[in-house]
């Protein structure tokens, strides 16, 4: 059974560039443009893994993390920030989120992977 990933970010671009690419490494894509979206989504699709932008329209990255750790059906899934809010301070307030990676744009697709899958198998070996 294929992993499901839920892309939410307001740039476009970035969410058919990451569907296409993850959709091509087998993983079931599904995407959002605003935060409030993406948490709604993740309630009815209910994926493995969220790539989440920080800065977006309506709710912000950490503010649907924030939302997402709270509900008993979502606080499992495991969140990588993908965002170009890089200070010490940001990584910072994602970890304590409860991010389980925060990613600084740009960033390389072969990186991504790299992290998407080792998340993944960390989550699969915890449970």
């Amino acid at each position: 059974m294929k992993k499901k990933i839920l892309i939410v970010d307001d740039n476009i671009a970035i969410v058919e560039v990451l569907s296409h690419f993850l959709d091509s490494q087998g993983f079931a894509i599904k995407g959002a443009y605003r935060g409030d979206d993406g948490l709604a989504l993740a309630t009815e699709f209910i994926p493995d893994l969220i790539l989440l932008d920080v800065l977006m329209p309506g709710m912000t990255g950490y503010e649907v993390c924030a939302s997402l750790k709270k509900d008993d059906k979502l606080k499992k899934i495991p969140v990588i920030f993908i965002t170009v809010e890089g200070t010490a301070n940001d990584i910072s307030l994602g970890y304590s989120l409860g991010a389980a990676d925060y990613i600084i744009k740009p960033f390389d697709l072969t990186d991504l992977y790299g992290r998407i899958t080792s998340v993944l198998e960390r989550i699969t070996h915890h449970r």
